[in-house]
């Protein structure tokens, strides 16, 4: 399942789309083009750039001008801002320039007016001509992470209209998307022999320990994607951490063991009394938003190091548990 698939405006908050990209034309337009497979599966269509800035007439210009599967060209028009009657005006003129079959017309905000006029074009011209209405959101997952979302407003599908209806009634924020999204490393984790849990958490996923009773290692993305320790008695983890811990040297061969040496992405934490020992993965510093491929890695990313916590900080913990005599 795709990720962009099961996210929503509930998983946390929206923020301001130009913040991300600040200038239609120079940001947003040129992102769309080389990302049209997230809008094709918000509308379920299939999607193909043919060209950017696609020109109509003398001096005036089409903001993406793709294909459907069919071959059929396909008129998109961005705006970023409230819909108005110009950027209306502008996805018929340029449609009709290329006989487009299929309008889509991308806005953040999404005018009760402007959506009316769209459904009224689909209830006249369903048989030629198909038009979607799409609000782009930015969600914030914790406080470093960007996802774009493409929700559709209008559709030349009655029943898609239906849905979108019963949606929009229920209200975005009471779909918890945070524990949709961790489903996608819990079933990971489970087909992989690794974990028996079957259903995902919220913001943090735990996977308890098979050899050492009470360790448990953890998956988060609040913040950064993060693997760490926990144990579940209070009582017995400062002691079984500074044991883990130990001296420098011992640090430094566990970190050769985890194989972050020269990983510039990975930093280790190994934090003191009762904060738990842990690895994060380096922030991107290029852009505020992280694609499908880039959210796919991250998984295998958390994957790859809780396998590895769990080869190495296993056996070390079950010895010093066992040598000190605090198993039960």
């Amino acid at each position: 399942m795709c990720v962009m698939g099961i996210l929503e405006s509930g998983f946390s908050d929206r923020v301001e789309v130009r913040e991300v990209w600040p200038n239609e034309a120079q940001h947003f337009t040129p992102w769309l083009a080389k990302n049209l497979a997230l809008l094709s599966e918000a509308l379920q269509l299939d999607l193909e750039l043919d060209t950017r800035e696609a020109r109509v007439g003398n001096n005036m210009s089409l903001d993406i001008l793709a294909t459907d599967e069919s071959g059929a060209r396909v008129a998109i028009e961005n705006q970023l801002g409230k819909a108005d009657h110009g950027h209306f005006g502008q996805l018929l003129t340029y449609a009709a320039w290329y006989d487009a079959s299929t309008l889509i017309w991308v806005t953040d905000d999404f005018s009760q007016e402007h959506s009316r006029a769209l459904r009224w074009l689909n209830r006249w011209t369903r048989k030629k001509i198909e038009i979607y209405g799409v609000e782009v959101r930015v969600l914030a997952i914790g406080n470093s992470i960007r996802v774009p979302k493409f929700v559709p407003v209008v559709s030349p599908d009655e029943h898609s209209e239906k849905l979108i209806a019963e949606l929009s009634s229920t209200g975005a924020d009471s779909v918890d998307d945070k524990q949709e999204l961790f489903q996608l490393l819990v079933d990971k984790m489970r087909d992989k022999g690794f974990a028996d849990t079957r259903k995902a958490g919220g913001w943090i996923q735990q996977f308890d320990s098979k050899s050492v009773s009470g360790l448990a290692y953890n998956a988060s993305i609040e913040n950064t994607p993060r693997v760490f320790m926990d144990m579940k008695d209070k009582r017995m983890k400062p002691r079984v951490f500074r044991a883990l811990r130990g001296n420098k040297k011992q640090r430094r061969q566990v970190e050769k063991e985890l194989g972050i040496e020269g990983d510039e992405k990975v930093t280790m934490f190994w934090g003191k009394d009762k904060r738990n020992i842990s690895v994060t993965r380096k922030k991107p510093e290029n852009h505020p938003l992280y694609s499908d491929k880039e959210f796919e890695e991250i998984w295998d990313w958390i994957f790859d190091y809780l396998v590895r916590f769990e080869r190495i900080f296993d056996a070390r913990a079950k010895d010093i548990m066992e040598n000190r005599g605090w198993t039960k």
